[in-house]
């Protein structure tokens, strides 16, 4: 039994015993779109991707999910498709040249794709420095502490996902994150994640009893109708 963080559902097969670990693109990004497309009246969108093979399938899934939605997709490459891609180990005029020519090609809305937390607040900064004022999106949830050091550029971002105030939490949860912060210093976002995936494989094995720790195909039993109480809400 595994927790799979990648966005293909193609990984995870009925003969897997794999559960997804975030939400794919399917299921989160029609929420932004709605919202972009109902709330701040967004017709018009970019996409840049970061270029990786998971990040690349993710802004093709983007696009039409945008299209469906009545907002229209927007070119900025000038010459070649890779312009609107990005690569990991990017130069500073890299960066800068994709901002300027997201900046010239002023779409209402931007959506950045497959960005970690890092790499998200440095072009984010950049496009605000070229002059691009519009709407600035991701589906990845993002580093709170790293978006309060962007400062005012970070005016008009929004992304899917996030953690609950510490007041609507249960006492389990607050005693592991006390827990954790006396054992390590330090808190992220992603901590939560790994929480719930551990989580759910305690309760799994719970449901199933402890054969399950010698035999994994036990597991199929309980996946059908296992419902499980949020034990850190």
């Amino acid at each position: 039994l595994f927790i799979h963080y990648g966005f293909q559902p193609e990984l995870i097969s009925s003969s897997s015993l794999g559960i997804l670990g975030m939400p794919i693109a399917e299921q989160s990004m029609p929420v932004l779109f709605d919202y972009l497309a109902s709330e701040k009246s967004v017709q018009t969108l970019a996409i840049l991707a970061r270029d990786v093979e998971e990040a690349i399938y993710q802004k093709g899934i983007a696009q039409s999910l945008a299209e469906s939605v009545g907002i229209e997709v927007q070119r900025f490459s000038k010459f070649d498709v890779s312009e609107e891609t990005l690569p990991p180990n990017k130069t500073r005029e890299q960066l800068a040249e994709r901002a300027a020519l997201i900046t010239a090609a002023s779409p209402e809305a931007l959506l950045l794709v497959g960005f970690p937390p890092s790499e998200f607040s440095s072009i984010v900064i950049q496009l605000r420095e070229t002059g691009f004022e519009g709407i600035i999106a991701t589906q990845n949830a993002q580093d709170i502490d790293m978006l309060q050091k962007i400062g005012p550029d970070a005016n008009r971002l929004y992304f899917v996902g996030g953690t609950l105030p510490l007041d609507q939490r249960s006492d389990y949860y607050l005693d592991l994150r006390r827990r954790y912060l006396e054992m390590t210093g330090y808190w992220s976002d992603e901590v939560d994640t790994k929480f719930y995936a551990l989580e759910l494989i305690f309760q799994s094995v719970q449901k199933v009893g402890l054969a399950a720790l010698e035999q994994t195909s036990e597991f199929y039993q309980i996946f059908d109708e296992a419902e499980f109480e949020d034990p850190f809400f």
